[in-house]
């Protein structure tokens, strides 16, 4: 292991958003000095190595990389800390789906002689411009596409719940939470 220097450590540590500068106490005595003078409570104070920070910091790092956002997402809400929320509206042939109805068609079958499943399912979809289309299921499953917006608002109607979002384009649309992802 290679020994850093203490300027190599400011960096590091200032690179992680940690303020340690010229005149800030760094000692726990010099810290709580400072508190003393400043008239403030003192702070309980830890002293760790550099080695267990720097282990402890890339750690966190690495955990938020990893972490499952919708699971942060509920966390923030349970705590109060509500942040702005952002969905993925879905699209086909270059226009927002609003809404689709369940099958209009749902034949799934086991051919007797070549022990095949067979679909023919076929679902009906609308638009934003009001249009409304027929398509086989797996086209539409196959070729939809996600547009992300941000929420502007909710609201709540017999049971239902109804989000107004905003797109990137500046876009709004009014759409049911059983339409998006």
């Amino acid at each position: 292991m290679q020994n850093t220097s203490e300027e190599q450590v400011r960096g590091q540590v200032a690179d992680r958003g940690i303020a340690i500068g010229e005149g800030v106490p760094t000692t726990p005595h010099d810290q709580t000095k400072a508190y003393e003078a400043s008239g403030e409570n003192s702070p309980k104070m830890v002293t760790i190595s550099e080695k267990k920070l720097t282990a402890l910091l890339e750690r966190m790092e690495r955990l938020e990389a990893a972490a499952d956002k919708r699971q942060l997402a509920r966390y923030d809400m349970a705590k109060g800390k509500i942040r702005g929320k952002t969905i993925n509206l879905l699209m086909l042939n270059g226009k927002v789906i609003i809404r689709w109805s369940s099958m209009v068609k749902n034949l799934v079958e086991k051919d007797p002689i070549t022990q095949r499943w067979h679909e023919d399912q076929v679902i009906k979809v609308q638009y934003e411009d009001n249009t409304v289309e027929e398509m086989p299921y797996v086209i539409f499953g196959r070729r939809y596409t996600y547009l992300p917006a941000s929420v502007i608002s909710e609201t709540k109607e017999k049971d239902k719940l109804f989000f107004k979002v905003k797109t990137e384009d500046g876009k709004e649309y009014n759409i049911q939470d059983t339409f998006i992802n």
